[in-house]
């Protein structure tokens, strides 16, 4: 048997112990865990506010060379209200394409830019399919308003 195989099925395995172990002491190791959170809370956070910084596009699969290349080519902006990232207390969101990769994640490929948090929900909206909606609401509010000052 080659060995690139015996390591596989032997990670396959040692996969499906730690998977049944975990399932059996779930209690145990959210205790731990909670514990271990609550004495290391300020080397966590730090840390991963280290590793988001150092690899902002990690989740959309971009390096950080495209990814700044991306936000000097908006001007340092959102590319939709062009409010200076500046402003912002977190890393700009980086905006991607839902109808190719569902969720949080991305393949790199269907990265539309950056976004300031407000704009990236507006296109969560729009990439929803609700923009009609909304509009809809926005028109029976106005309809509403006009008629009660014609009343008036």
């Amino acid at each position: 048997m080659p060995e690139h195989t015996w390591h596989k099925e032997r990670r396959d395995a040692q996969l499906l112990h730690m998977r049944q172990y975990r399932a059996k002491n779930l209690d145990k190791i959210k205790s731990y865990e909670r514990a271990y959170y609550d004495k290391n809370t300020e080397r966590i956070l730090r840390r991963e506010t280290e590793r988001r910084r150092s690899n902002p596009g990690r989740h959309m699969r971009i390096t950080p060379e495209q990814y700044w290349a991306l936000r000097k080519s908006q001007g340092d902006a959102c590319a939709i209200c062009e409010r200076p990232f500046s402003e912002l207390k977190l890393n700009p969101h980086i905006d991607h394409d839902h109808t190719c990769c569902p969720g949080r994640n991305g393949c790199g490929e269907c990265v539309r830019g950056l976004l300031c948090p407000s704009c990236n929900r507006l296109m969560t909206i729009y990439d929803n399919g609700m923009w009609e909606r909304v509009f809809d609401y926005q028109r029976a509010y106005e309809s509403r308003v006009s008629k009660e000052q014609k009343h008036a």
